[in-house]
């Protein structure tokens, strides 16, 4: 009778014999299933709106074709927009998630960086199209401001 035992190691190998499951730390292994659930941007690389490109891995940014430069900071609040697309962001969560400080601090800093970003990457500046005010709640990214 033959042997109907399998062979899981065999099992998870492809035709070179390679097998992923030897290489990947069991906690990645574990988190496999979980990724299905995260919005994409948090796997994208690199994101597009109006005429910005933005390659959160290397730091790059291009508005229209030219290069832009972008602090670590600012490319973390970017990011941070990107993964929260057309979501009211109140300040306090800002400083919480962005800056790691206490949301109920009083500072003018997401301000300031709100208004960094709107210089480097909106057309006009004054009349943002992407990165909205919200009276008295907070601060709107849309990518697609047409649409919404």
């Amino acid at each position: 009778m033959p042997d109907r035992t399998i062979n899981h190691a065999a099992a998870h190998q492809n035709a070179s014999g390679w097998s992923w499951r030897r290489w990947a730390p069991p906690a990645v292994i574990a988190l496999l299933p979980w990724l299905v659930f995260l919005p994409v941007t948090l796997l994208q690389r690199t994101f597009a709106f109006g005429d910005v490109r933005v390659d959160f891995e290397t730091f790059e940014v291009t508005v229209a074709g030219e290069p832009v430069r972008l602090t670590q900071l600012e490319m973390t609040l970017l990011r941070y927009f990107v993964e929260n697309e057309s979501r009211v962001i109140p300040r306090a969560e800002l400083l919480e998630e962005v800056w790691g400080m206490p949301g109920n601090l009083s500072t003018r800093a997401p301000d300031q960086f709100m208004r960094r970003l709107r210089k480097a990457l909106e057309p006009d500046p004054a009349h943002p199209r992407h990165f909205l005010t919200i009276r008295d709640a907070g601060y709107r990214f849309l990518a697609r401001p047409d649409e919404d």
